[in-house]
């Protein structure tokens, strides 16, 4: 049902974010052409930087716990603004 299911075994992008200086905490795995992304904080309202993104192409956003659309962001300007509790899992699709 899920393509988001294997995870685990895709590369984990562990330079991107720095647990001890950004917020909220982030975590990012790339499969195939997509990224996805863990985000952690109690309680989180503000803008999100998608960090490890092409800056040369657009990406379709979504929550993908929730089946949310963020719409389409540009890499370039790789920032969202969001509020949650405890989690947000989003993934960045390449737009064709």
């Amino acid at each position: 049902m899920y393509n988001e299911m294997m995870l685990s075994k895709a590369p984990y992008l562990g330079e991107l974010y720095d647990i001890g200086f950004d917020k909220p905490e982030g975590h990012v795995i790339q499969k195939d052409n997509v990224l996805y992304y863990a985000f952690y904080a109690k309680n989180w309202n503000g803008e999100i930087e998608l960090k490890g993104l092409d800056t040369t192409k657009k990406y379709k956003v979504t929550d993908y716990f929730n089946d949310v659309s963020f719409g389409i962001i540009n890499g370039a300007k790789p920032q969202i603004r969001t509020s949650f509790e405890q989690f947000l899992l989003l993934k960045a699709e390449v737009m064709k």
